[in-house]
């Protein structure tokens, strides 16, 4: 978590990192945004990405795998992470919130554990099309409470720092 930076301006894009496989229910994020005309970033590869490739539409930019660096940037800028996977804990959403970002995610597995409904996040029940388009919506409508310096200090409470200090 200590590498990110909260302080940068965020940009009008939605961003969607980590494998492509198909427990992440990325497929399902590609398809909630084929009806919208907001940007989706989607950063990452693996064995699911050519097939994801063909249900992208003309607003949907293909990072491919990124560094560190160019990951840490990507989740700086963007306006959320959005996140459809049942995780044990999810990394990629953490430090999210370390870059000051909120997220839009299924309400399963660990993120209940790191993400706030309505504080640090908006989350969906289900992982279709419609329950994540109808959560952008609502984060659109809404927002989240926290501003990136919050969203940054809730992620603390799961940097190694603290691991090593209370482990």
């Amino acid at each position: 978590t200590g590498r990110f930076r909260c302080d940068r301006n965020r940009e009008d894009f939605y961003l969607v990192a980590g494998r492509m496989v198909k427990y992440k229910n990325v497929d399902v994020i590609l398809e909630a945004f084929r009806g919208e005309t907001r940007k989706l970033v989607v950063a990452g590869d693996a064995p699911e990405a050519k097939r994801l490739r063909k249900l992208a539409c003309p607003h949907v930019q293909w990072s491919g795998p990124l560094s560190d660096k160019e990951l840490t940037d990507q989740l700086e800028r963007c306006r959320a992470l959005v996140f459809a996977g049942e995780e044990d804990f999810g990394m990629v959403p953490v430090e999210a919130m370390a870059a000051g970002a909120p997220l839009i995610a299924l309400r399963r597995g660990g993120l209940t554990e790191t993400v706030t409904a309505g504080e640090t996040g908006v989350f969906f029940d289900q992982p279709t099309p419609e329950a994540v388009a109808a959560a952008v919506e609502r984060f659109e409508r809404e927002g989240v409470t926290a501003g990136p310096a919050e969203l940054q200090c809730t992620a603390q409470r799961f940097g190694v720092d603290r691991f090593e200090r209370e482990i």
